[in-house]
């Protein structure tokens, strides 16, 4: 009767710490885990600092050509390098107008 029980125990013993194991193999899989994720979430983050600052960059250069955009017509009789209707071909003043 005695053999038994401590067999019994025995057995339980073992079942539990092969559990324990189990469970300690899986944590440390989930630590693991959580470190490549967290590498990963740093590199997502460099790129997204990067993303938002190609989006500055193209919301400047918007606001700088909306801010200094002029009409066809001035810009083809008054932009650099012009001399005003005088320069320009008469055929290009009508169909500007």
């Amino acid at each position: 009767m005695q053999a038994d029980i401590r067999s019994d125990l025995t057995n339980w013993c073992n079942a539990i710490e092969d559990k324990i194991e189990s469970m300690d193999r899986k944590q440390n899989r989930i630590l693991e885990s959580t470190a490549n994720i967290s590498e990963w979430v740093e590199g997502l983050q460099a790129v997204v600092k990067e993303i938002e600052s190609q989006v500055g960059k193209v919301t400047n250069a918007s606001d700088k050509i909306v801010s200094t955009a002029s009409p066809y017509q001035d810009a083809l009789l008054e932009g650099p390098g012009r001399m005003g209707k005088k320069a320009v071909d008469g055929r290009v003043l009508y169909d500007i107008e």
